[in-house]
C-alpha cells in the first residue's frame, strides 16, 4: 500500500487515472530511465516482508523499473535533520563526489556543525542509505585548469601577434 502523493495545482487534471497518487504497483510497471531516486521520506527503504518475493518497498519498486541507484530512509527520521543532510547531500553531489562518498560527507558534516549532543545521536542522521550504482552524478570540474590554459594561449598568440606586426 505504499505509495507518493503528488500536489496537482489545476484540479480539472484530476480524474480516475491521474489521481496524483503514485502506488508501489503502478512503479512495477513503469521503464524509469533515471540515475538516482532519493527518497528521504520517512521509512521509505522498510516495507512488509513476503516470504516469496522478500522486502516490498519504495526503494524496492523504483530499483526494478530502472533506476540506478536509491537514497532512502530506514526510520522516521526528524524533519530538520533530513533537511540539513539532504542540503549538504546535494551540494556534496556537485562537488563530483560518489553518491555514497556524498552521503558519508553529509553525515559528517552534519555530525560536526551540531553543538547538542542530543543531535549527534544516530536516530538523527544514520537512518539514510544508499543502494545501486554509486559512481558520481557530476564529473570533477577542471575550469581552473582549463581557464588558466586557454589564458596562456592567448597570451601565447597575442605576443606572437604583436612581435610579428612590430
Amino acid at each position: 500500500r505504499s505509495h507518493l502523493l503528488f500536489q496537482q495545482t489545476d484540479p480539472t487534471l484530476v480524474d480516475a487515472y491521474n489521481d496524483n497518487i503514485l502506488h508501489m504497483a503502478e512503479l512495477y510497471g513503469m521503464e524509469l530511465d533515471a540515475q538516482m531516486v532519493v527518497l528521504s521520506a520517512c521509512n521509505s527503504g522498510i516495507g512488509r516482508l513476503n516470504r516469496a518475493e522478500g522486502l516490498m518497498s519504495l526503494s524496492r519498486a523504483f530499483s526494478y523499473s530502472g533506476v540506478e541507484s536509491i537514497i532512502m530512509s530506514m526510520w522516521s527520521v526528524p524533519d530538520q535533520s533530513t533537511a540539513e543532510l539532504m542540503i549538504d547531500f546535494y551540494k556534496q553531489l556537485k562537488k563530483g563526489l560518489p553518491k555514497d562518498e556524498a552521503l558519508r560527507a553529509a553525515k559528517l558534516s552534519y555530525l560536526e556543525n551540531n553543538d547538542d549532543p542530543l543531535f549527534a545521536h544516530p536516530y538523527f542522521w544514520s537512518g539514510f542509505l544508499s543502494i545501486g550504482q554509486q559512481q558520481a552524478l557530476y564529473k570533477k570540474s577542471n575550469n581552473g585548469f582549463l581557464f588558466g590554459g586557454l589564458t596562456l594561449i592567448c597570451f601565447v598568440i597575442g605576443g606572437f601577434y604583436l612581435s610579428r606586426k612590430n
